[in-house]
């Protein structure tokens, strides 16, 4: 990743037909933000975070979001 490349998974091939950006650029994309999630550039801070602020909030996970969307919401 750090020479700017990374792995083209069969998931990219089958869009490229659809993504209207050349393929090496994509690639390049991807290597990039690999590193910066391996290197926690996106990790998530709790401190101070809104779920201190209010405990009585319970958040849902990203998973149970998308579970309901599919099943339109019951």
């Amino acid at each position: 990743m750090k020479k700017g490349s990374v792995t083209e998974l069969p998931s990219l091939t089958a869009a490229l037909p659809y993504i209207p950006v050349p393929k090496e650029v994509l690639l390049g994309f991807a290597a990039v933000f690999g590193l910066m999630f391996n290197d926690g550039t996106f990790d998530f801070k709790t401190a101070g975070a809104l779920n201190e602020k209010f405990p009585e909030i319970k958040p849902i996970t990203i998973k149970a979001a998308l579970k309901a969307a599919v099943e339109g919401g019951q």
